[in-house]
């Protein structure tokens, strides 16, 4: 078990490891953890980090535990690395203000881009990536491992994947993520019973994959054999499933067949050296050193330019970024085009419902026109009768004031005749008597 105390020594500072948008932006995520970008010191560098429940576990998760101490090992063995082809370990790093006592984070040097990341974005113009260049990949990956063999005691990576090889800016590949490497107390030739399966299960020899596994370095040479095949293919060679009946010598070179087939198209002078990396024995497979020296002779027969293919791929992807904001402008302008299209519609739309509304307008207006002439002939014909009825009422007026002037005469008259009557009729009685 390895006690955070003797990992005091390999802590940084708090204040000169700076989180940009507290941790929130992660570059990678894997199973255990993650990778964030960090600063220290001002200068760019990442940081791998445990995930939170693997912090939370107690003493009774022996699983996570073991995640945890591996993760400590990959700090400790960072540490006492120094190749230049090999991820510069910067030290560990723990928050003032956590809660959980293996809350660190391994600081390393932050590099470009991952070899594998690097393929997938040629994938589709394989032949932009010179074969000087997949050498120097391949070259500077032997060294790390023969580096990594030779030490005392020996490490073995166990997880040698395209993955892993990061890439700096000049194009220099330096291996990375030591989380599954195991210290040898031993010989490096020699094998002993380790854990089954310890890395990418695609890239494993048949030895890793017994129920007691015993393995040495060369289970490394296998993995790189693979590498390999995906550099200079371009493609990760999967393997496939044949018959029992096939020899076991030839097993694992017949599961990557195809991959093997394209790489003899190509690079004939490396497919001897991959199908020797690829042998079901490991007795039978060379050592690191050996691959390093042919991919050493190898390259002399490419010299490298990596100034100009530096500038070339600086160039590429200032026209892939240049691209992409043309076809960012170009979709934008064609959005533009589309909303214009629909625009253009709807004033279409709005001047044929305004000519609608002028030719309502204009039938109102004529409506409107002829009701007015009508009220205005009605209210002629109105003055007319009124006038034609004040005259007839004051007609009739003066016909009633007539007739009760006569009505007035005729009553005088009659009273006279009364009068008249009654002074007869007094006469003729006086006369009588």
């Amino acid at each position: 078990m390895v006690d955070d105390s003797s990992c005091e020594e390999l802590m940084l500072r708090s204040d000169s490891v700076s989180w940009p948008q507290g941790r929130t932006r992660d570059l990678n995520k894997g199973s255990y953890g993650a990778v964030y970008p960090v600063k220290v010191h001002g200068f760019t560098c990442i940081a791998k980090r445990l995930h939170d429940v693997l912090q939370d576990a107690g003493p009774a998760d022996e699983g996570v535990v073991t995640v945890s101490e591996k993760f400590m090992q990959e700090c400790k063995i960072l540490s006492t690395l120094h190749h230049p082809n090999i991820v510069q370990f910067m030290g560990i790093h723990r928050a003032k203000d956590s809660a959980h006592p293996r809350d660190v984070s391994l600081i390393m040097e932050g590099l470009y881009i991952d070899l594998e990341q690097f393929l997938e974005n040629h994938n589709q113009a394989k032949d932009t990536v010179p074969l000087f260049l997949k050498l120097s990949f391949l070259l500077d990956t032997s060294h790390a491992l023969v580096y990594l063999h030779m030490h005392r005691p020996p490490i073995i990576h166990r997880d040698v994947k395209a993955a892993n090889v990061l890439l700096a800016r000049d194009m220099h590949a330096k291996l990375a993520d030591l989380g599954t490497s195991k210290l040898l107390a031993f010989n490096p030739l020699s094998s002993t019973k380790l854990t089954n399966c310890p890395g990418t299960l695609g890239i494993m020899p048949p030895e890793a994959l017994q129920p007691s596994p015993a393995y040495n370095t060369k289970l490394d040479v296998f993995s790189y054999g693979t590498l390999i095949l995906h550099t200079l293919n371009q493609e990760f060679p999967l393997p496939c499933e044949v018959g029992k009946a096939r020899r076991r010598g030839e097993f694992q070179i017949t599961k990557r067949q195809a991959a093997m087939d394209m790489l003899s198209s190509k690079h004939r002078q490396l497919h001897e050296m991959t199908r020797k990396c690829l042998q079901d024995n490991p007795e039978k497979r060379p050592d690191m050193k050996y691959v390093r020296d042919e991919l050493d002779r190898l390259s002399l027969q490419h010299p490298c330019n990596f100034t100009t293919f530096y500038d070339m791929y600086r160039e590429t992807e200032k026209l892939k970024r240049e691209l992409k904001a043309v076809e960012l402008w170009s979709s934008r302008m064609q959005r533009l085009q589309t909303e214009n299209g629909l625009l253009q519609a709807e004033i279409k739309q709005t001047g044929d419902e305004l000519r609608l509304a002028e030719t309502q307008a204009a039938v109102f207006k004529d409506d409107f026109d002829s009701e007015r002439r009508d009220r205005e002939r009605a209210a002629g014909e109105y003055d007319s009768d009124k006038r034609r009825l004040e005259a007839e009422k004051e007609e009739l007026r003066k016909e009633l004031q007539f007739e009760k002037a006569t009505r007035i005469r005729l009553q005088n008259e009659i009273q006279q005749m009364r009068e008249v009557c009654q002074s007869t009729v007094a006469f003729c009685v006086t006369t009588l008597h």
